[in-house]
């Protein structure tokens, strides 16, 4: 993986975890993800006036927000149920198998032996990190819905000179798709009484979110989507750090090993 790839993977994976977190404390966990898009809709679309959008990439962006909008609703749900030590290192490792097999398969983006040796750890120190913990079958959808917006993101920002623009839109269709189900959860009054509790907290969650995908996506622009994916899944080792010293979960030696197998993972995809 290149110098500069690595680094805006390492970056984008530590801004993801503090997002996730935030997200887990929130007083309101759906309205919370839903800021995410909702902020990067309203900062993002006054840009859409001044860049162009090609057609081609439509279907990416209708096909990616409805994964999008499944990812923030099934995390949410995930992080009501369960731990952030156990569903966040679940939901990332599913991400990383899948985006990496799904690359291969429709963008050609087919690994090396060493390449594959550092997925391969990436996966096995997340599921170490998670075993036997609440919330996995949420976890475990939301993994997939990652590694289907990610790699349909990937495809169509390879096709762009500018990918700000679908960034932008791509929040837009998900705020405006994702909205009608949080208020059929919560209801009108329920949805703006959170909205003014936490609105804070949660446009920082957006802003954050925002900087860190924009990353991911600049990455995947020149390096194999699937490394891209596993790298910045550094921010496991983080997430459990935070749920054993932040939110006083209980995490064992167990999570920690494994959590160093990830880092061991991210070792070798830069030498990679």
């Amino acid at each position: 993986m290149p110098v500069l790839a690595l680094a805006l993977v390492l970056t984008a994976a530590a801004l993801h975890a503090g997002w996730n977190i935030a997200v887990k404390e929130s007083g309101d966990r759906i309205v919370s993800s839903w800021s995410i898009v909702a902020v990067g809709a309203v900062l993002g679309s006054p840009l859409l006036l001044f860049r162009d959008l090609p057609a081609e990439v439509l279907p990416n962006l209708l096909a990616s927000a409805v994964f999008e909008i499944g990812y923030l609703y099934t995390l949410a749900v995930g992080y009501e149920r369960g731990d952030l030590s156990v569903v966040y290192p679940i939901a990332r490792g599913v991400g990383v198998a899948a985006t990496a097999l799904l690359g291969a398969i429709f963008l050609g983006d087919v690994l090396g032996p060493l390449a594959t040796l550092a997925v391969g750890l990436v996966v096995a120190g997340i599921v170490g990190t998670a075993a036997g913990g609440n919330g996995w079958q949420r976890a475990v959808a939301t993994g997939l819905c990652i590694s289907c917006y990610s790699v349909i993101d990937a495809q169509a920002v390879r096709r762009l000179d500018d990918p700000i623009a679908y960034v932008v839109a791509l929040f837009v269709f998900a705020a405006t798709g994702y909205l009608p189900i949080v208020v059929k959860r919560r209801g009108w009054a329920g949805f703006r009484k959170a909205v003014a509790a936490d609105w804070r907290r949660n446009t920082g969650v957006g802003i954050t979110a925002i900087t860190a995908y924009g990353l991911v996506l600049a990455a995947a622009r020149i390096a194999p989507v699937g490394l891209v994916s596993a790298g910045r899944e550094v921010s496991v080792v983080l997430g459990v750090l935070a749920g054993r010293f932040i939110l006083k979960e209980t995490v064992g030696p167990r999570r920690f090993v494994s959590a160093g197998l990830v880092a061991a993972g991210v070792i070798l995809m830069a030498l990679s």
